[in-house]
This record gives C-alpha cells, sequence and structure tokens, in this order.
C-alpha cells in the first residue's frame, strides 16, 4: 500500500502531543465542529451495535462515543501505531470507558475482526493513501452484512488546503486533496454504494494548527485571527442559525456508504 506518511510519523506525533484525559464539551460553542462529527455518527444509529474506528490512535471521537453509549454499543479502535493504541488506552482508562484497543495494520487484519461490525468509521485516515479506492476496500473487509462505513476526510482542495501548502508544504503532501468527485470515485472503485455524501461545518481553521511548530513562523498571526473568525461563526451559528456548507470553506467532506449488492439481470 502507497502510503503518503508512515509509522514513525504517527509515532512520533502521538508521543509529542498531550491531549489529557478530558474530552471535548460537546455543549460549548466552540467545540462545534467535534459536536458535528459526533452528530453524524451518532445519527447512522448506533444501538445494540459494533462499532469499529479504524486510525483511532488517541481519538476523541471514539472515546465520546463510548461514554455517550455506555452498555447500548460495542467500541473498538484499530491502529497500526503502538504509541497511538497506547494513548488510547491509557485515555480510556483515564475517562472510565470501555474501548477495546487493536494494535494491528488495517490492510492486514485480525481475522477475529474481519466482517464483524455494524459500523466501520474513519476521522481523518482516508487522505494518508494514494489509492482511496484501496483503502476503502480494506475498510470494507471489517464490515458486517448489511453493516455501512462512514468515512470522513479533510477538504483538501478547498481554502484549508490551499494555505496547508503555502504555509507548510511537508504537512500538505501527507494528504491526498481530494475533491469530491474524487472522493466519491474512490468509493465506487472500492465497490461501495455512497448513501450520502456532503461537506461538514461552515469553517475551522483551527485544523491548520499542524502548519505551525512556533509562534514566530510565517502565517501564524493569520492563523490567529481566522481560528478567531472561525469561533465567532461557531458562536452564532450555535445561537441563531446554522451557516451553509461549501467547497471553498468547509474543513471536511463526508460520505456514508455500504457494500454494493449486485442487481440481478
Amino acid at each position: 500500500m502507497n502510503t503518503l506518511s508512515d509509522k514513525k510519523y504517527w509515532d512520533d506525533g502521538y508521543l509529542r502531543s498531550d491531549r489529557g484525559a478530558g474530552l471535548p464539551d460537546l455543549a460549548d460553542f466552540r467545540n462545534l465542529p467535534d459536536k458535528r462529527v459526533i452528530e453524524a455518527i451518532e445519527g447512522i444509529g448506533l444501538r445494540g451495535k459494533r462499532v469499529l474506528e479504524l486510525g483511532a490512535g488517541d481519538s476523541n471521537v471514539l472515546l465520546t462515543l463510548s461514554r455517550r453509549w455506555p452498555s447500548v454499543a460495542t467500541f473498538v479502535g484499530l491502529d497500526y501505531s503502538t504509541a497511538g493504541c497506547g494513548s488510547l488506552a491509557r485515555r480510556a482508562q483515564a475517562v472510565g470507558v470501555d474501548v477495546s484497543v487493536v494494535n494491528a495494520d488495517m490492510f492486514q487484519p485480525p481475522q477475529d475482526l474481519v466482517g464483524k461490525f455494524e459500523v466501520v468509521y474513519s476521522v481523518g485516515l482516508a487522505e494518508h493513501f494514494v489509492q482511496l479506492g484501496e483503502v476503502l476496500a480494506a475498510m470494507r473487509s471489517f464490515v458486517a452484512p448489511g453493516g455501512v462505513i462512514f468515512t470522513l476526510i479533510p477538504n483538501m482542495a478547498g481554502v484549508i488546503g490551499k494555505l496547508t501548502m503555502r504555509y507548510n508544504r511537508s504537512v500538505y503532501e501527507i494528504h491526498n486533496p481530494h475533491n469530491m468527485r474524487s472522493f466519491l470515485a474512490g468509493h465506487a472503485q472500492a465497490g461501495l454504494e455512497v448513501m450520502r455524501a456532503g461537506y461538514m461545518c461552515s469553517t475551522n481553521f483551527g485544523v491548520l494548527s499542524s502548519c505551525f511548530g512556533t509562534t514566530r513562523q510565517k502565517g501564524w498571526k493569520l492563523y490567529v485571527f481566522l481560528t478567531r473568525v472561525s469561533k465567532a461563526l461557531w458562536l452564532f451559528e450555535s445561537k441563531v442559525m446554522e451557516l451553509p456548507k461549501s467547497a471553498l470553506l468547509s474543513p471536511y467532506m463526508y460520505a456514508l456508504s455500504r457494500i454494493r449488492t449486485e442487481t440481478p439481470c
């Protein structure tokens, strides 16, 4: 599998990160993007389901879902990063949620996980590979009969991608900058039928944080200004009305799909 990043990159990143034990407060307008992601996955219907996150190292999403759905759904997180799995396991224990953590490569899945999950999802995983169809084909191997796949990636074809390319080319180059057309084409190549797809959130310039190592780096002041704009818009959305999503400004794109069945002739 041709990847745009390697295991060392992710292990080093997880070792450097320090999220602490806490989880985002979804009632706080400053966490509106987290809330939208959680709502999208919960909207699939989780009660009584076996739920798998792929690329789950240190995942806030998995821990939040497990806290919100205790004892009514089963949650598993899989990642090939040893450091990421260690961080996820420690934080799950710290916040008191029941999550099974599996340190494995999704392209060489443990046989006891193949075809076992009604909901398989990833948040910021598929864009780190050259061939999207191959990644999604690997994801579908975990899906139980009648199950679904939810895939969310950053909208690197929009403004976020352009700013990332300008201020940190190395970060940009570990992402495959899909637009909606190529994103949906990858699902078709993997034999998946997309039930719905679209852009998520009106804006979130906070995703540019990975571009900046120090406050003295070129573009830092613009980044701070843009994050404040995003937060002001989220406050408006939390109090007044939701703003439109767009290919230009939305930070994420998503698709909910299922395994395509052949129509008899």
